[in-house]
């Protein structure tokens, strides 16, 4: 008896257990990718400090009148050459650069401040020419414009490394891939450019490397110097592969700077390389909301030097769902819940953004400015963008749940009917023998 009531307390019990170790929402998944880069959510939305020409504008002459007082100021010749830029004029930029030059001690290393000072020379100044290049229509016969831009943020790193959290290192590789597609030495997309050059790549076995890219400053070889061979490599270890994914992750933060700090809000290229940068399991949402940032740029008509198209973007999207099974994917679900709540972080970006130029014109009819106002943002309301709580389904814990039921199932079946039957039988006798006892 006490066997029975044993059994029948974990057929029982079953589906509690199956319901404790299963759960259809994780709601955590974009939140958790979001702590590890916190930028890209903001990049691919819109919601990052963007300032109104009179911004740059009040700043220019209140700099130029301080230059006129102390000419030897070195950082003011790069804030007022940044406002020209902000305000589209990359000439004037380049050209308040060369005054800061014609002033500049020789460089210094161990000198911090005449380091710093030549370091954003270098870095502004190649900025501004690759700007200047791309603004007069990129065409092939100024590419040497292009190639001087490059060599002076390759001097810039060379000075400071580390400087805006590795944006620079990245900027350059844009530029070499920038060169190397109007060279016509590759049809990359730039973020399978980055891929390769910066050695992304995860050899499975039976795959092995031929050949590698060399970046000596002059030199950029074509797509054929570089091939994946399938013979009877190892592939890469796990050590390998997580070294790789930390790459890459550096990367994707150095993209998203070229976009907070740059000026790459509508370069569909970028974006594209970004959701490269974010194809591992740990951000593959984080991937989805930047290929949808990626195609609104090109329904916008921003231009693409990969000539990527929204056709193309749209089967990468679709992609999300075959990459599931490679463990790294967005089931159908996931997709829209994503596709819902991207419009819904770009349409608070946008007049969060709108609220924040309305209280810039205001203070600046004060004759306030950032630079100088110490309480210029004194009142200001921020808002909350919508939350990144979203319904979540977790294909693996869907498995789990399926299998779950279907031991269920099985134990009922091994167990309950015999049971049943054994019961049944019991019934039947003591009713045959009642009735026996009846007769007699």
């Amino acid at each position: 008896m006490m066997r029975h009531i044993a059994l029948t307390a974990l057929l029982l019990s079953l589906p509690a257990i199956a319901s404790a170790c299963m759960n259809d929402r994780d709601s955590d998944a974009l939140v958790i990718e979001n702590k590890r880069l916190p930028d890209v959510i903001r990049v691919a939305s819109g919601r990052f400090e963007r300032n109104p020409p009179r911004y740059y504008k009040m700043r220019v002459a209140r700099v130029e009148s301080e230059l006129k007082s102390n000419p030897r100021q070195f950082g003011l010749y790069d804030d007022l050459a940044v406002a020209h830029d902000r305000l589209g004029d990359d000439e004037t930029a380049i050209k308040v650069m060369a005054q800061k030059r014609a002033l500049l001690p020789a460089y210094n290393a161990a000198d911090k401040a005449n380091k710093e000072a030549w370091y954003r020379y270098f870095a502004n100044d190649g900025t501004f020419r690759a700007h200047r290049f791309l603004h007069e229509g990129a065409k092939v016969e100024r590419l040497g414009e292009m190639k001087q831009a490059r060599e002076e943020i390759r001097r810039a790193i060379e000075i400071k490394p580390n400087a805006h959290f590795g944006r620079e290192p990245v900027q350059l590789m844009v530029m070499d891939w920038i060169i190397a597609r109007k060279q016509k030495v590759t049809k990359r997309t730039l973020g399978e450019w980055f891929e390769v050059k910066d050695g992304w790549h995860i050899f499975y076995e039976g795959e092995g490397q031929q050949g590698k890219y060399i970046d000596n400053g002059t030199q950029l070889l074509t797509d054929e110097d570089y091939v994946i061979t399938h013979k009877g490599h190892k592939g890469d270890s796990p050590q390998q592969i997580d070294a790789k994914n930390k790459h890459r992750r550096a990367t994707a933060e150095g993209l998203a700077g070229l976009v907070v700090l740059g000026a790459a809000w509508n370069s569909p290229d970028v974006f594209e390389a970004l959701a490269h940068a974010l194809e591992v399991k740990d951000t593959i949402a984080l991937r989805y909301m930047v290929l949808l940032r990626c195609r609104e740029s090109l329904e916008g008509k921003k231009p693409s030097m990969a000539g990527l198209t929204i056709k193309g973007v749209n089967e990468a999207l679709r992609d999300s769902e075959e990459l599931e099974e490679e463990g790294v994917g967005l089931n159908f679900q996931n997709q829209k819940s994503l596709d819902s709540l991207y419009p819904q972080l770009r349409k608070e970006a946008d007049e969060w953004e709108a609220s924040r130029v309305r209280w810039m014109e205001a203070k600046f009819e004060q004759g306030q400015h950032p630079d100088t106002s110490a309480n210029f943002w004194q009142g200001f309301q921020e808002t909350t963008p919508p939350s990144l709580d979203v319904k979540w389904f977790d294909e693996g814990l869907n498995r789990d749940r399926s299998i779950a039921m279907a031991l269920f199932v099985g134990m009922l079946v091994i167990f309950a009917v015999p049971i049943l039957i054994t019961v049944s039988v019991v019934i039947y006798l003591r009713r045959r023998a009642a009735r026996n006892t009846s007769l007699a």
